[in-house]
């Protein structure tokens, strides 16, 4: 199941969050291995900018070389645009989890109250 899919599924009940939260975070960690392919693929794009900036006469010229090169690559602009789409996802299945975690320990809680 998709990222997507899992944010866009129902509060589960009582039963149902741990798998859940197993769920959401198994996601969380492809959707982190996946945003660090991406960075480095963005790194290797910045380092062929800088590589091919690197004549330029003085520092000044070569930042501006080397910024130039990167607004003109589209594979570079749009892998920032899946790294920052990526994150916000996993910041919103982090957050999901935590909220998840929350209520299964109040569940917990009350489930022990009533028993005591």
């Amino acid at each position: 199941m998709t990222a997507r899919e899992l944010l866009s599924l129902a509060t589960p009940t009582a039963d149902q969050l741990p798998a859940r939260i197993e769920a959401l975070q198994v996601c969380a960690f492809d959707l982190c291995a996946e945003v660090t392919q991406l960075k480095d693929d963005a790194a290797r794009q910045e380092e062929e900018a800088a590589t091919e900036a690197a004549s330029e006469s003085n520092e000044t010229k070569r930042k501006a070389r080397k910024c130039e090169l990167l607004r003109a690559n589209g594979y570079y602009q749009e892998t920032k645009q899946q790294i920052a789409t990526q994150e916000r996802i996993h910041f919103q299945l982090l957050e999901r989890t935590a909220r998840y975690r929350r209520e299964f320990r109040l569940h917990v809680a009350e489930t022990m109250k009533e028993t005591l």
